[in-house]
């Protein structure tokens, strides 16, 4: 009964946060170069949608805390006690985010936007699968279809940007990529 408790103290803390980012987020001022949304737009989207998000999840905690177990699975001590290869594995996963994210900014003005965020989607889900114990299997079709995800995804956040809100992203080439 331990777990949680701590992941709804947690989700408190973190509503309690987004929440003073949001207030903060209301000292923005808008910008003398114009465009149809003001420089406070995102960062309100933004903290709105995790504290949205986060109280989703703290129902949920509530939620599957209260119902009564029926199986007779590993107790909370198990799954609460890490085991030292999930451990290495979990460094290891947020090492390798935190690597790609530095890469990106790096590669973001030389690259121009679709292709390193392109790149970046397909090898955060690349190396988050190749982690993940359950699923090992790589199939050609799999990464096919992870191409194409990520080509169609960076192309439709760069429309949305550029052409929708009239934010000029960084681009390679004649095409705008």
């Amino acid at each position: 009964m331990q777990r949680p408790i701590a992941e709804a103290t947690f989700h408190i803390v973190l509503i309690g946060l987004v929440g003073y980012f949001l207030m903060e987020s209301y000292s923005i001022r808008g910008s003398a170069a114009g465009g149809s949304l003001s420089p406070a737009f995102f960062p309100k989207a933004i903290c709105v949608f995790l504290i949205v998000m986060l109280l989703v999840s703290l129902l949920t905690t509530i939620i599957t805390s209260a119902a009564p177990r029926i199986s007779e699975g590993p107790s909370d001590e198990d799954i609460a006690a890490p085991q030292k290869g999930s451990l290495v594995v979990s460094v290891i996963a947020w090492t390798a985010v935190l690597g790609l994210l530095v890469l990106y900014a790096f590669l973001l003005e030389p690259l121009g936007y679709v292709i390193t965020t392109a790149l970046m989607i397909f090898s955060m889900v690349s190396v988050l699968v190749m982690l993940n114990k359950q699923e090992r299997k790589v199939t050609p079709k799999g990464v096919a279809g992870l191409a194409g995800f990520s080509i169609v995804t960076s192309l439709a956040i760069f429309m949305l940007f550029t052409k929708g809100f009239s934010i000029i992203l960084p681009t390679l080439g004649i095409a705008g990529v």
